[in-house]
């Protein structure tokens, strides 16, 4: 939301908003500088891959901004709220998105050729997939 509300150039702003948000819903969340850019940090319970992470606290804050990982020095605004709770990445159900089918494709099973079902997706759920963080 924020990328769509601040244009490139704006990055700053539009970070300093997701930490308004993060923080007044309860989530714990840090605030990195680099050189002129502002960073997200999220900490998780949950190990995240593909994405760096700073140990404050002995805790893992994950960089969400990967342009930003390749900066070697991070100025961390370390403050906590009140009754901060972690993000979770976990996905205990399907999310419910629109069904937008993709085209019916026939598989057949190598070891019994007989065996063989049409099968369709929600390509709506197979992007929001491919876009989300892998996790334990």
């Amino acid at each position: 939301m924020t990328k769509a509300f601040f244009p490139d150039d704006k990055r700053n702003e539009a970070c300093l908003l997701q930490m308004y948000f993060l923080t007044q819903s309860g989530y714990k969340v840090r605030i990195a500088r680099t050189d002129d850019r502002l960073v997200l940090l999220l900490p998780s319970k949950e190990d995240i891959y593909e994405y760096v992470y700073l140990n404050i606290g002995g805790c893992k804050y994950y960089v969400v901004d990967p342009p930003a990982v390749r900066q070697k020095m991070f100025y961390v605004f370390d403050r906590e709220l009140p009754e901060e709770r972690f993000v979770s990445l976990r996905i205990f159900q399907e999310p419910l998105l629109a069904l937008h089918e993709s085209s019916t494709r026939r598989l057949t099973a190598g070891r019994y050729p007989d065996l063989s079902a049409n099968v369709s997706t929600n390509r709506n759920l197979i992007d929001f997939y491919n876009n989300y963080p892998l996790g334990d």
